[in-house]
């Protein structure tokens, strides 16, 4: 038998795990035929070895350096990799990591440093039996490795595009980004955390958050969202996740906060986590108050242009659904109807969250910012008449989920202002009765001193006033009409008059009015005199303007011959029913009395 005789040779592997996988088998690795010459020495030293996923390895010391220095020179030893690379680097020789490898066999002292310096590395994330395969001069081997899986940590991949400028804008959006993991198949959760601001998620397509846990904190600082690898990223692609810093001061400059942002990813065993930073800058939309706004006072019943005291700005051109609401904590607001802007009729405004409000609110639906401002041109506070106090008007700018972008008050201090004209009434007969006849009109003026009496604080010309007189039992008529006055709620005779007119014009309508008793059954008549401008808006009350005044009793009495007359015509009805008497000035009965049976001249 030749002493180069060659045999076969089966290699059965078998690797045991028990300090990695809980004392399991792994497995039985298929057998490699190997044909040596009987004097030749294998290739390597150990034909299994294990390492970690995405661990590089030193594989020098399981390759027999005595096999490779018996190579004839003038060939190469081949290597290839089935699921990793292969590299040598020390001993002055660096060879590159490659799948394949060709090494000559030339200079047998460098191929022996290459061989004793080679280093493994599985390809990233792979798990499971890898197989180095080395040839060289008809001789074969090879090098089998388990590697065993281990647990690799999700990782956030951020749009660099979005990073620079994502906090620039009105509303910001967290930038998009993808949560990465091998284990595809895990469910994820996914916290984010401000330390200095609120969370909003802006839930534009119901549909994308089907198969989402979504949980926030109470203080809205925090959100959790929990679900498997492609649901989250497709929320995450969107820019669904909106960044509220809190309004900090930078000296009397309002700006938004500084905040820091928390992302966590958890797979049930491993959490990653990376940190966003919110840089302090100015607001974007903003609520001014002008100087000399800031220390308001205002006479009761007088009206304030709001548009005079607010200002509303913004850092740049851009366009987004707003609210604009302003409020007062009492008297009423004029509006103007706003050529941009859906304007909302009164509502009570503690419906309206989350502010809470008490009194008169009136919200405009805008498209833009540069609507804002006109808005407010047509809006006119008219304070509360005969108030003496403090008005507070704030403005306040929402988005359209009703989330406060900015807001300012003011408070305006009301106080008292003095009637512009007085009605000051004074009987001119005292206590006196007044003596009169059954419709018998009297002028006004010889029952009582009336006079409209302006005062000189106050400026009245060209003002519309009206006039209004009134009693209980009794009728008016004017001796004459006044020119420059209305008379259309003036028709005669009747229990109350009204009359639009200048001051002057108003007082030559009291010097023309008589009044007459109509009803013999009272002691006394109560007339009442009132005054005010007109309305500011026709159909518009003006309660909140000022009015004078005033009522005044006369007591009177009617004529005693009146009196007379009616008592004895209902006496000569009661007793003399058969008779008749001729109480007129005509006839030539005059004075007499006639039997008349059965008839009655009363």
């Amino acid at each position: 038998m030749s002493m180069s005789v060659k045999v076969a040779r089966s290699l059965l592997v078998w690797i045991w795990v028990s300090s990695l996988c809980g004392a399991l088998p792994f497995a039985i690795v298929s057998a490699s035929a190997l044909q040596w010459d009987a004097h030749s020495p294998e290739m390597l030293i150990r034909e299994a070895i294990m390492t970690v996923e995405d661990t590089d390895m030193l594989i020098g010391g399981e390759v027999n350096l005595d096999a490779f220095a018996a190579l004839k020179a003038g060939s190469t030893v081949d290597i290839s990799v089935r699921n990793g690379v292969v590299y040598s680097v020390g001993d002055g020789v660096h060879l590159d990591a490659s799948s394949k490898q060709q090494i000559s066999t030339n200079d047998l002292q460098l191929l022996q440093s290459v061989m004793s310096n080679m280093r493994y590395a599985p390809n990233p994330n792979f798990n499971g039996i890898d197989e180095i395969d080395f040839s060289a001069q008809g001789l074969t081997a090879a090098l089998y490795i388990y590697v065993q899986a281990e647990n690799d940590p999700p990782k956030f991949e951020f749009d660099s595009s979005e990073m620079n400028d994502w906090y620039k804008y009105p509303r910001m959006f967290l930038p998009s980004f993808r949560l990465d993991d091998p284990d595809k198949d895990q469910t994820f959760q996914v916290d984010i955390l401000v330390d200095n601001g609120t969370l909003f998620v802006e839930q534009i397509s119901t549909s994308a958050f089907d198969g989402v846990s979504v949980e926030f904190n109470s203080s809205l600082s925090s959100l959790r969202l929990t679900s498997g690898l492609d649901r989250l990223n497709t929320l995450f692609l969107q820019r669904l996740v909106e960044i509220v810093p809190k309004s900090c001061l930078q000296g009397t400059t309002p700006t938004s906060c500084a905040a820091l942002i928390e992302l966590c990813a958890n797979d049930g065993f491993i959490t990653y986590c990376e940190k966003i930073t919110l840089p302090q800058q100015d607001v974007f939309y903003h609520v001014a108050v002008t100087s000399w706004a800031k220390s308001l006072n205002i006479t009761a019943g007088s009206s304030l242009n709001v548009f005079e005291a607010f200002k509303i700005q913004q850092r740049f051109d851009v366009v987004y659904d707003l609210l604009l609401r302003v409020h007062v904590s009492s008297g009423f607001f004029r509006v103007v109807a706003p050529n941009c802007g859906e304007l909302r009729d009164f509502v009570s405004a503690d419906t309206l969250q989350p502010s809470n409000l008490l009194g008169m609110t009136q919200l405009t639906y805008v498209g833009d910012a540069a609507c804002l401002n006109k808005v407010l041109t047509t809006i006119q506070l008219q304070s509360p008449y005969g108030s003496n106090a403090t008005v507070v008007i704030s403005v306040e700018l929402l988005s359209e989920e009703m989330r406060l972008l900015a807001n300012e008050s003011i408070s305006v201090k009301v106080s008292h202002k003095r009637t512009p004209i007085q009605i000051s009434v004074v009987r001119t007969s005292g206590d006196e009765l007044w003596l009169t006849s059954l419709d018998s009109y009297a002028n006004l003026t010889s029952l009582v001193n009336v006079s409209l009496v302006a005062d000189p604080e106050t400026t009245i010309d060209g003002a519309i006033l009206e006039l209004s007189v009134s009693c209980l039992h009794c009728q008016w008529k004017y001796r004459s009409f006044v020119p420059q006055v209305s008379y259309e709620y003036a028709q005669i005779p009747s229990t109350r008059l009204g009359f639009l007119g200048l001051f002057d014009s108003l007082r030559k309508v009291i010097a023309s009015l008589q009044l007459a008793v109509t009803n013999d059954s009272a002691a006394a008549e109560v007339i009442h005199l009132h005054m005010t401008p007109t309305s500011p808006l026709p159909g518009r009350e003006s309660g909140s303007g000022w009015n004078s005044s005033t009522d005044i009793s006369i007591p009177f009495t009617l004529n005693s011959s009146d009196l007379s007359w009616e008592a004895q015509r209902r006496l000569m009805f009661v007793q003399a029913p058969n008779y008749t008497v001729d109480l007129s000035d005509k006839g030539p009965l005059k004075g007499h009395c006639h039997r008349s049976i059965g008839k009655s001249l009363l």
